[in-house]
């Protein structure tokens, strides 16, 4: 049997000639197929990803006028998660990947570095049916981990579909991957940023500039667990200091974001999954325990927004 290193560099080859789409239906495929699991093993093909992802592409005019000064040079700084080391670390090394949906427009961005939680991310965004854009679940962690009881979201009901910004979130920071390493060797680690320079680092990467090209009035809607504390500063330096006037959502508790029905993520998870023409994308909120009364999801309202409901 093929040993999983030796699968991380076939994939990375793959990645680098033909994309990071061929890899995410490959790694399933791969784990049906001879059992590969490669989420501890593909450090080196998220960096193949990141390449694949920048390389080749004609570079793109920022679009927007308050995106002038931000370039990939431009320097961050941030925690590192592990060591609670103070970085300094450039827009360049972050790592980021487009979100597209089922006809290849970029509907948002992911900050992630696992590969299972780019497939799963990229497989929300693509589904033929997206729930994930009118409707809000819980999950119910004693069902196993079952989506139930939904509702209509706060952004439901608009004429534009969310712009989804998947990320890790915690202690009211969000964690942005970065890479440290030279080509051909990643280090990547995690740095906890605060809202304003998660704020800055979203609006330097290409992937969101496509969003808000694609969709020029959408609200946002931050795909982190107890993420409302990053939303709150990233809306008001988008709303105050930028103009980037879109409203932001974003949870107070843990966010599970799941498709179903999707056979290939099925094989990969090991999860039967549930029968149907076309996967379904999902997100929501795990249960809180007893007493506890906040609402799960949370906006920041643009000036002047019609949407003035606060909670739910």
């Amino acid at each position: 049997m093929t040993s999983s290193f030796d699968v991380s560099r076939v994939l990375t080859q793959v990645a680098e000639r033909l994309g990071s789409a061929v890899v995410d239906d490959l790694c399933p495929l791969l784990a049906k197929q001879i059992g590969y699991r490669p989420a501890r093993e593909l450090a080196e093909v998220s960096e193949a990803y990141r390449r694949a992802d920048f390389a080749a592409r004609v570079p793109i005019e920022q679009p927007f006028s308050f995106l002038r000064g931000v370039s990939g040079d431009s320097e961050f700084t941030g925690v590192e998660y592990k060591t609670g080391t103070y970085t300094r670390f450039r827009l360049d090394d972050v790592v980021s990947w487009p979100l597209l949906d089922h006809s290849g427009n970029t509907i948002g961005i992911s900050f992630q570095a696992r590969p299972i939680d780019v497939i799963v991310a990229k497989k929300a965004a693509v589904a033929t049916i997206r729930k994930i854009d009118e409707t809000v679940y819980t999950v119910l962690p004693e069902e196993g981990g079952a989506f139930a009881q939904p509702k209509k979201s706060l952004w439901s009901g608009r004429e534009s579909k969310p712009i989804y910004i998947d990320m890790h979130s915690d202690r009211g920071k969000a964690e942005v991957p970065v890479d440290f390493g030279s080509r051909g060797q990643p280090d990547v680690r995690f740095i906890d940023v605060e809202d304003r320079e998660f704020a800055r680092v979203l609006m330097g990467t290409r992937h969101f500039w496509r969003a808000l090209d694609h969709n020029p009035s959408g609200p946002m809607v931050l795909w982190g667990c107890a993420a409302d504390p990053v939303a709150g500063g990233l809306a008001r330096y988008f709303h105050d200091e930028v103009g980037l006037l879109r409203d932001v959502y974003a949870a107070s508790r843990e966010v599970h974001v799941g498709v179903l029905g999707d056979k290939d993520l099925d094989a990969y998870l090991g999860d039967p999954g549930i029968a149907g023409d076309e996967p379904v994308s999902m997100v929501g909120v795990r249960r809180a325990g007893p007493g506890d009364d906040r609402p799960d999801w949370l906006s920041h309202l643009a000036p002047f927004s019609p949407w003035g409901k606060q909670g739910t």
